[in-house]
């Protein structure tokens, strides 16, 4: 019995001597998916994972050699997520009331309508709830995206889960559903 495609891609993440570019190839696109289910908007997310390769990029080898080079830059993409936003409620408690301007995908129908609730879950529940949920990763890997222990990281996805039930509830009542 064959590999299947998520198996052969892991197996190629952890082969010893992974050449970036090789990397890049295989899982940029998952990246880029996995990015914008965490930051809700497709700008941000290819900034993310820009910024998780370009770090990356100088110790490749060293990431390789360390372990799971995959789970290391999904940690790189969350970490940068959690930054800016701290970074940007930062500027709303100075003063900075402008804001950015509304990203308009959201307001589209079907899966843009689903980013726009998963959007509104705190941070780490929203990440919990893409690498659980969406990504189908179990609670180790979820632990090690928040740098959590999994018993902490099973307690986010059931706070994500309950806070994201509330929220499709409350859509639901509103669009008169």
């Amino acid at each position: 019995m064959g590999m299947s495609a998520a198996e052969f891609s892991m197996a190629a993440a952890l082969e010893p001597g992974l050449t970036f570019e090789h990397f890049v190839a295989l899982h940029g696109r998952s990246l880029g998916g996995f990015a914008l289910m965490i930051t809700g908007n497709a700008a941000d997310a290819q900034d993310a994972v820009q910024d998780a390769l370009i770090g990356a990029y100088s110790r490749w080898d060293r990431i390789v050699d360390n372990g799971d080079p995959l789970a290391y830059i999904r940690r790189s993409i969350v970490n940068r997520h959690i930054s800016v936003h701290r970074k940007l409620r930062r500027l709303v408690a100075l003063g900075d009331r402008q804001g950015a301007v509304a990203d308009p995908a959201p307001d589209l129908v079907g899966r843009h309508w689903a980013l726009h609730v998963i959007a509104r879950l705190p941070a780490r529940q929203r990440v919990a709830v893409v690498l659980r949920v969406i990504e189908d990763q179990d609670f180790g890997v979820v632990a090690d995206a928040l740098g959590v222990s999994p018993a902490n990281a099973r307690k986010i996805v059931s706070r994500g889960l309950a806070t994201l039930r509330s929220l499709l509830d409350e859509e639901g009542k509103t669009d008169g559903r």
